[in-house]
């Protein structure tokens, strides 16, 4: 949801362009999910063939996204500050690539010339 959100606020026809390829993706992945855990659709009348361990399987990831999907607060405020961090650790190491890029290097290490000298074979 939240690359929709950012697709749509950076431009209207970016976001329209990626709304058909995210209902192709979640259309594929239902019926990939169908054939691995049902079998042929016509063919799964009930659901016996589940056991109690598999029920257990598929409850927990859709309990999981339920919880994210219905309340997205409680979910970003665990993963913020790691969030947070990360952007300001990139955001430093942008700017500070971006101050040594714009400073022309002195002349001593402009003239040094970097001559690569082939390693040694490793006799055992």
């Amino acid at each position: 949801m939240l690359v929709f959100t950012g697709a749509f606020q950076k431009s209207y026809y970016i976001g329209a362009l990626i709304v058909p390829g995210a209902l192709l993706g979640a259309a594929y992945m239902f019926r990939v999910s169908l054939k691995m855990a049902w079998g042929r659709p016509s063919t799964a009348k009930t659901w016996r063939d589940l056991n109690t361990r598999e029920w257990a399987y598929l409850l927990i990831p859709a309990v999981f996204v339920f919880y994210i999907g219905l309340a997205p607060k409680l979910f970003f405020n665990i993963i913020d500050p790691s969030v947070e961090k990360l952007v300001n650790d990139l955001k430093a190491r942008t700017t500070h690539e971006q101050v040594v890029a714009a400073q022309p290097a002195p002349a001593a290490v402009a003239a040094v010339v970097v001559v690569e000298t082939p390693a040694e074979p490793v006799n055992n």
